[in-house]
């Protein structure tokens, strides 16, 4: 079943922190984002992944690899699930969708898959449907919510565990 951890409303932040992610009872993730809005015009929504609990999220430039519909795969410092920039103008209302990472505490890669709604720098509503992974296998236990630059404005994201048993 589809368990309810937390929810997260966000005001000017640099990331929000989804930490203690619980082997013993979960083997996958949701992330339900709701109207998720950078701070800086045309930025991009991403996530990242830790092994330590959250003390650090690695963010080398060839730790995650991503792809969406609109484009084919790339290896970057995190994993792109808007896949152009998003507007902040007046009336702007962020991203919405949902992001599901799957076997995270496996010690194997973690894919992550993604799908979405948005309006661009011009106002044009663009769909988003993709995926990625970890680049190297490790257990992750926690999983960071960023904006490509700049910082997160404004949303909420609420996460849920998929329960093992």
């Amino acid at each position: 079943g589809l368990n309810f951890i937390s929810s997260t409303d966000i005001s000017s932040v640099a990331s929000v922190d989804m930490t203690g992610l619980d082997a013993s009872s979960y083997d996958a993730y949701c992330l339900v984002l709701s109207n998720i809005l950078p701070a800086t015009h045309g930025a991009s929504i991403a996530i990242r992944t830790s092994t330590d609990g959250g003390s650090n999220y690695d963010s080398g430039a060839s730790d995650y690899e991503h792809t969406a519909i609109r484009s084919s795969a790339s290896v970057a410092s995190m994993i792109k699930i808007s896949s152009i920039g998003i507007g902040t103008g007046a009336g702007a209302e962020g991203f919405c969708g949902f992001v599901y990472i799957y076997g995270p505490h496996i010690t194997k890669h973690t894919f992550v898959s993604f799908q979405g709604i948005f309006a661009d720098n011009g106002g044009v509503v663009h769909c988003t449907s993709g995926g990625g992974r970890r680049e190297s296998s490790a257990d992750v236990d926690a999983v960071q919510l960023l904006a490509n630059t700049g910082n997160l404005a404004s949303g909420t994201v609420n996460l849920f565990g998929i329960s093992n048993s």
